[in-house]
């Protein structure tokens, strides 16, 4: 399940990484990437019963949001533009991308339902329903 605070914590260790952390041409977290991930991290969260998103960090300094199990495997990235971009993808072949979305733009519903955690009595709200109809 989610911890929204142990994500934000690796978020914070990972933007407190310095030029050259993965080699000599690997750059540091922009703060305008620690502050797009905290906020979609907020988003996120706000569905609710939610999966775990790995949060790691690439060599360009933008954030990756990762989630392999039985049922997705999902790339999220966000960017300096404080935008993120995903795929994900079903065993059965069905797939979900986005590029250049807002992050407190939501995920598309049929991606959020497959992320809500299995069994979970949670449902979603009016607002968080109008959100996702995207």
């Amino acid at each position: 399940m989610f911890d929204l605070e142990w994500s934000l914590g690796r978020l914070n260790w990972l933007a407190s990484k310095a030029d050259g952390w993965k080699g000599l041409e690997s750059v540091a977290m922009p703060s305008s990437v620690r502050e797009a991930t905290e906020t979609f991290l907020r988003e996120y969260d706000g569905i609710g019963c939610v999966m775990d998103l790995f949060v790691g960090l690439d060599a360009d300094g933008d954030v990756t949001l990762f989630r392999k199990d039985q049922t997705l495997i999902l790339d999220l990235s966000i960017g300096r533009e404080g935008t993120y971009s995903f795929y994900g993808e079903t065993p059965c072949g069905q797939d979900f991308q986005g590029e250049t979305l807002g992050t407190t733009e939501p995920l598309r519903r049929e991606l959020a339902e497959l992320l809500i955690v299995s069994g979970s009595t949670r449902a979603y709200s009016a607002e968080q329903l109008q959100k996702t109809a995207n």
